[in-house]
């Protein structure tokens, strides 16, 4: 998992519980006047409705995996990765394009092995391109599509728990004659909004920002395959084709002979 994101929902959910137990006088009681059945169900359920009228069902059932995925750390190293083709490269270089099919290994990228692939099958340098940009294209819709479902239970997530608020408040004013409910009834009515402010910044608004996050990094990555399956394919000088690639990456991460 990454640290950063587990820290983030370990840290939050401190805060919020000490904050409840501080103004509750450290009574662990206070914790259980934040426990309230009908405003778990309507931020819930109302969020979910919302959810299955604005995406298809294929969407919503990724919902979990795509969560892990925000939450695990990323699995490539760049700059690994450019040491890998450049690795490749040299291979083409010394023994031929065919020789390359046979240093493949089964941990390599899915997408480096598929556009290796294309080369050494005699593939010009038009029709690889245009095959493997079109797979990147197809990722970038499947990865907008993930965060759009993480944007809308973001939004929808504050929005039913003040729909609870408002039933409660309603519930509240039909029985003003008794002065001593107004304040309990009052606090369940706004424990919906809370319900939802918690789903929506301290859950799915971030996990939405790392996908994004996730998605420009694997983007980054296919790009730089890209770029190396094209140099391999075209023969280009290993040490050139490296200078090439480390352009994506920032000076510190050059390593030390590219550093700037």
């Amino acid at each position: 998992m990454d640290l950063a994101t587990l820290f983030g929902l370990v840290f939050g959910t401190i805060c919020i519980v000490v904050s409840i137990l501080i103004g509750g006088g450290w009574a662990p009681s206070a914790l259980m006047d934040f426990v309230d059945a009908p405003s778990i169900f309507i931020v819930v359920g109302g969020t979910l409705a919302a959810l299955a009228i604005a995406h298809p069902i294929s969407d919503i059932k990724r919902l979990v995996p795509l969560f892990m995925r925000s939450v695990k750390s990323p699995s490539n190293n760049t700059f690994e990765l450019i040491e890998k083709i450049v690795h490749y490269s040299d291979t083409a270089r010394r023994n031929g394009l065919l020789s390359i099919e046979h240093a493949m290994e089964p941990g390599d990228d899915p997408f480096l092995r598929r556009g290796l692939r294309y080369a050494v099958d005699g593939m010009d340098r038009e029709q690889i391109e245009a095959s493997m940009e079109a797979e990147l294209e197809s990722m970038g819709s499947r990865h907008s599509g993930g965060k759009r479902v993480f944007d809308t239970i973001a939004g929808m997530g504050p929005a039913f728990g003040m729909l609870g608020t408002l039933i409660g408040l309603v519930a509240m004013l039909k029985n003003m004659s008794d002065p001593k409910a107004i304040g309990p009834n009052m606090a369940i009515a706004l424990i919906t909004t809370f319900y939802g402010a918690c789903i929506a910044n301290l859950l799915f608004a971030p996990a939405a920002t790392k996908l994004a996050i996730r998605h420009e990094e694997e983007e980054l990555n296919k790009r730089i395959i890209i770029q190396g399956v094209l140099g391999i394919q075209a023969g280009e000088n290993p040490r050139a084709l490296k200078s090439r690639l480390l352009v994506f990456l920032a000076p510190q991460l050059r390593g030390s002979d590219e550093e700037a």
